[in-house]
């Protein structure tokens, strides 16, 4: 008896075994998937640049706080928090560089795991401004 369980529990670990051999291949996550989740929001740095020149004017950083995030929900909807106060705005992923931000189209710098970075780039108004929003998870 002891010789069957015995063989029964070989013949398991080498299917089982067996298994693990076979290539597999990884789904790749979609900058759609990878954004559609809740991240927390580290830092809002505005850069102002002097008329429409590259030449940096005033630089402000805007840390939050701890609990302040944005989550971008499957409906095209995102949720921030701000010191406790709620405010949903829509997005739409245009590519897997530009996102669509409450109508202002932002360009996705970074979009790991657990690292998002966005930024918004004003040529249009004057002085030229860049806002970079920085988002960890």
């Amino acid at each position: 008896m002891k010789k069957v369980i015995l063989l029964s529990l070989v013949t398991i670990g080498i299917f089982a075994s067996c298994g693990k051999d076979k290539t597999t291949t990884t789904a790749t996550t979609t900058t759609t998937e990878k954004i559609q989740k809740k991240w927390r929001l580290v830092n809002s740095q505005d850069i102002e640049y002097v008329g429409t020149t590259n030449v940096v004017d005033t630089i402000i950083n805007y840390p939050y706080g701890t609990t302040d995030s944005i989550e971008f929900k499957t409906n095209n909807t995102a949720v921030a928090s701000f010191s406790g106060m709620l405010d949903t705005v829509s997005y739409q992923i245009l590519s897997d560089t530009k996102i669509i931000l409450d109508a202002d189209t932002f360009a996705i710098n970074t979009l790991t795991a657990n690292d998002f970075v966005m930024a918004y780039y004003n040529r249009v108004d004057l002085p030229h401004y860049d806002i970079i929003l920085t988002l960890k998870r």
